[in-house]
């Protein structure tokens, strides 16, 4: 089948980004609801299936058919390729009409970061990349993600176990690194959520894939995509680190983040990763009483003092972020001048947005565990 790319575009829309629609009844046994224009074309035959919390609409079409398109521009066939293959597809055949060599090297970059993506020059104007069809259990790729966010997480604590300024060759090698494990996490996520909306055409594939039924494939999609969060945070907070070395150094100035009497940095960031560690490292064997423990002080608002909105400690007890701590951090923030409580307060955000993370996979294990006795 062949699309042109404003109708591919449309058609191949994120299914993440849900419309709300309302259901009219029309007869005595039957809903109606409406469908944006572009999604489905008139008189068409669509599959609905009843997954209990949700209704999947399946199109009529095949993930096995390829899909053909024309190159255009670099950032609409980069939309084409990450698209194409995170919705399952099996192969992308682009068409290049001028024979232009660079947009063929191009391509070849693009594909690069999807995992298992092999590439063949069928004629001289059109290149395909094929898409990987193989199987992976879930709980492989989620180890691997889990193991990806350690790696990440033990540099950049070391890091904090010393004060700053270091020399910066010193950064730049550790950065390097956290960047290379940042990239594999970002295609082992492609990965797995290309492997799990495949699942949903293909529920003979459940077994394999290591789910129980089809309604397990969305919480798995939150837990794979919040774990990449994390990881994408802790290099976002690597990121300040060095930008605050530039800084120190340039004043002579030194910053300790160790401060076990006040609470320091360091500290807050072990509390914040200590959540993810529990919920991630116990996935399987996590007992839904301890999920619903872990997420019951959500409701539990404090202010945020920095940006004036209102945050939940992810913690209980006397053990990790309580109110008490994260007002030590702001205090410290607040009382640094010139440019630190700007620098300080971007990484108490990536910080705080672990938790945040961390929180949204507790949720979504709680969704797999809600059946549990």
């Amino acid at each position: 089948m062949t699309f042109g790319f404003d109708k591919y575009k449309l058609l191949r829309e994120n299914p993440k980004l849900p419309q709300k629609k309302k259901i009219w009844i029309t007869g005595r046994n039957t809903l109606v609801v409406s469908l944006p224009k572009g999604w489905a074309e008139k008189d068409e035959e669509v599959e609905l299936n009843d997954l209990g919390n949700m209704i999947i609409l399946r199109r009529g079409e095949s993930m096995e058919e390829p899909i053909e398109i024309t190159y255009q521009e670099q950032n609409q066939v980069k939309y084409d390729i990450i698209n194409t293959y995170l919705q399952g597809f099996k192969e992308l055949r682009i068409l290049i009409p001028d024979r232009d060599p660079r947009k063929i090297d191009e391509v070849k970059l693009l594909f690069q970061c999807l995992y298992g993506t092999k590439y063949k020059r069928s004629s001289l104007d059109k290149v395909a990349l094929l898409f990987p069809t193989e199987v992976t259990n879930m709980g492989e790729l989620l180890t691997m993600l889990f193991d990806l966010d350690s790696m990440v997480y033990t540099q950049v604590l070391k890091q904090m176990e010393t004060s700053l300024p270091v020399e910066e060759a010193r950064m730049e090698d550790t950065y390097r690194s956290i960047n290379s494990l940042e990239n594999d996490a970002d295609a082992i996520t492609s990965y797995a959520k290309r492997l799990l909306r495949r699942t949903l055409d293909n529920p003979e594939l459940l077994r394999d894939v290591g789910l129980e039924n089809l309604s397990q494939t969305i919480p798995y999609i939150t837990i794979v995509e919040n774990t990449e969060r994390v990881i994408d945070h802790q290099h976002d907070l690597y990121l300040g680190m060095m930008n605050l070395n530039r800084f120190l150094r340039s004043r002579n100035e030194t910053f300790i983040f160790s401060q076990p009497n006040e609470y320091g940095f360091k500290e807050y960031y072990i509390d914040a990763h200590k959540f993810l560690e529990k919920t991630c490292r116990n996935l399987e064997n996590l007992d839904k009483n301890e999920v619903l423990e872990m997420l019951a002080t959500k409701e539990y608002y404090i202010p945020d003092p920095v940006y004036g909105r209102l945050g939940y400690r992810s913690l209980t007890g006397q053990e990790g972020i309580t109110p008490e701590r994260r007002r030590k951090i702001f205090s410290l923030i607040g009382s640094m001048s010139g440019p630190y409580p700007v620098i300080l307060a971007g990484m108490q955000t990536k910080i705080w947005g672990i938790t945040g993370a961390a929180t949204n996979i507790a949720e979504a294990v709680l969704h797999l565990k809600k059946h549990l006795p």
